[in-house]
């Protein structure tokens, strides 16, 4: 039962933060709701950046405000770390 078998309306868009994996219906989600789901307190996230992990071959990993939104369909967007801010790491 594999997402790829599936009808594009029944498609999902899984996604992993540490070793949690969460699956959203809509590619197009909040970095905020992406926090929310992975554990961070609703009242947090404005404290924390969602980074987008992109690969050893790529020159930066992405960064996402609380309030920016995130497209899970770009192939870059599947692994992703929470950050506090100020934390050292930009």
């Amino acid at each position: 039962m594999g997402a790829e078998d599936q009808g594009e309306e029944n498609r999902t868009y899984p996604i992993h933060i540490g070793n949690t994996t969460i699956r959203f219906d809509d590619p197009v989600q909040t970095a905020e709701t992406i926090m929310i789901e992975a554990g961070t307190d609703e009242d947090k996230t404005d404290q924390k950046w969602l980074y987008a992990l992109e690969g050893k071959n790529k020159p930066k990993d992405t960064q996402f405000e609380d309030s920016d939104t995130v497209d899970l369909s770009d192939e870059n967007r599947k692994f992703f770390r929470i950050v506090p801010k100020g934390s050292g790491r930009s």
